[in-house]
């Protein structure tokens, strides 16, 4: 757990990176780059004691989910 709990400031910086590769290319793939990180991170959060951060991330990929189904690059609002 103690692992866990000091990378999560990398875990930060890796989802910013991903929300701004979206922004800027809005690109099908990247979305799901994105949710896979979510929801890895939901499961991981999770079984480490975040129950808050895991339950943010399925709300999360409660809206990802329909974007990258029916992908189109005027649903990525900046």
């Amino acid at each position: 757990k103690k692992e866990y709990a000091q990378s999560i400031p990398e875990k930060i910086r890796e989802l910013e990176k991903l929300i701004e590769e979206v922004k800027i290319q809005k690109q099908q793939g990247v979305l799901k780059k994105l949710g896979f990180f979510v929801h890895k991170l939901a499961g991981s959060a999770g079984t480490y004691g975040y129950p808050q951060v895991s339950s943010v991330c399925r709300e999360c990929l409660l809206r990802l989910n329909p974007l990258i189904l029916s992908f189109s690059p005027d649903a990525i609002q900046t």
